[in-house]
Formats: C-alpha cells, structure tokens, sequence
C-alpha cells in the first residue's frame, strides 16, 4: 500500500508511524509545514495503511463521534475499510 503514495508521502508515512517522529521534528528536517504533514498522514489512512492515532492526538471519543458521521445518512457507509491504531 506504501507504493500507492508518493515519495514525499510515503517519506512523512515512514517518518511519522516507523521512525515515531512527530509532525514537528518532520517538519524542521523535511522543511514542510505540519498541515502539509497531516494531510499526507490523511492520505495513508485512505489508501489503508495503518496511523497511530493517539500521537496525533486524536481521542477514541474523536474516532467515535467520525465513526458516527459515517455510519449515518446521508453518507451511511461502513468505517471497516479504516485501519486505526486506537489504545
């Protein structure tokens, strides 16, 4: 899954969840502002790789109120296609 991404991606995926640098040592070495960051992060999840949340800290509450949203209409889906690492 880590092929579906872009180099620069794929390096802030490595950096991030196998290294376990945070957004803000990334950002100093890499020279990219944290929300660039994030949204690479975002883009992991959606091709299914596996983000541990807590670092980014993003509460299980957090996840239950997404988890929610998505379950009801109008978007009515299922979340179980989202790999988390939660707890």
């Amino acid at each position: 899954m880590l092929s579906y991404l872009s180099q620069t991606k794929r390096d802030t995926y490595v950096a991030f969840q196998i290294e376990k640098k945070s957004l803000g040592e990334i950002s100093v070495s890499r020279g990219l502002v944290e929300s660039t960051l994030a949204t690479h992060i975002s883009d992991a999840i959606a091709v299914g790789l596996t983000i541990d949340l807590n670092r980014l800290n993003i509460t299980k509450e957090i996840v239950d109120q997404v988890e929610n949203v998505i379950r009801k209409a109008p978007i009515n889906s299922s979340i179980s296609f989202l790999s988390f690492v939660l707890f």
